[in-house]
């Protein structure tokens, strides 16, 4: 039961995966893990599990939240004969991140990878979470560790789109900035410059723009760059939770 739980649930990491289909997998995992948790009520790893897809369906919530805490809290107990130490501390993670505590998921996946480094899957948490959090950089490091498992095909694509979005966004600022300084670059362009440097996290250079407002006399301008600032500072903000 365990390992039927186990492989439904990992199915719905694949970023492609329409939300329908997830959730299908989501309620198919809950079921074995539900069975798996009434065989053997003492083995962490099942009680994990189980409260994960709960978070994940957004049932019982709180109580799950607090349950995994408490898991993780106690170790891995009697578990640490088993291969997959760190199993607790990704599902913990993986909830934390459901919940948009990306902070504190990024914190945990740390810790799991402190156990066992070569965790592929603590390193795919930690992608997704990094580029939820615009640290584009790190999620491709991350992504690239994932890979030393080559049968892991979601980080492989998941690579190639961070690799394409940071190059393209790259391209435009190397492109743009320099017209940006010369007070030569038209509003249209400035916009796409401010678009760029958001995507790459680079809020303190759109404060920048719209303290200078160059390019930006237009008040549209102005509100739209300022528009596009509160809108990331607000994602990174939930973020750090």
């Amino acid at each position: 039961y365990f390992l039927q739980g186990m492989a439904r649930l990992q199915l719905t990491e694949d970023v492609d995966l329409e939300q329908g289909e997830r959730r299908r997998w989501l309620r198919e995992a809950r079921t074995y893990l539900l069975k798996a948790r009434s065989a053997d009520s003492q083995w962490s790893g099942s009680e994990a599990l189980y409260r994960l897809t709960q978070v994940l369906l957004g049932q019982e919530v709180k109580r799950s939240l607090n349950a995994l805490k408490n898991l993780r809290q106690q170790g891995t107990g009697r578990d640490a004969l088993f291969v997959d130490r760190t199993l607790v501390f990704r599902a913990y993670a993986r909830a934390l991140a459901a919940r948009k505590k990306y902070g504190a998921a990024t914190s945990e996946y740390g810790v799991a990878l402190k156990l066992d480094p070569s965790d592929y899957q603590a390193h795919w948490g930690l992608c997704r979470t990094y580029t939820r959090r615009l640290k584009t950089v790190k999620a491709i490091d991350a992504c690239r560790a994932v890979l030393k498992n080559q049968a892991y095909t979601p980080a492989r694509r998941q690579l190639s789109i961070l690799a394409e979005s940071y190059g393209d966004h790259g391209t435009v600022i190397d492109a743009l900035a320099p017209a940006y300084r010369n007070r030569t670059l038209a509003p249209v362009g400035v916009r796409r410059l401010i678009r760029a440097r958001l995507a790459m996290g680079q809020i303190d250079a759109v404060k920048g723009i719209i303290k200078a407002q160059g390019g930006l006399e237009k008040a549209a301008d102005l509100a739209y760059a300022k528009g596009r600032l509160a809108l990331a500072e607000d994602k990174l903000g939930m973020a750090q939770m």
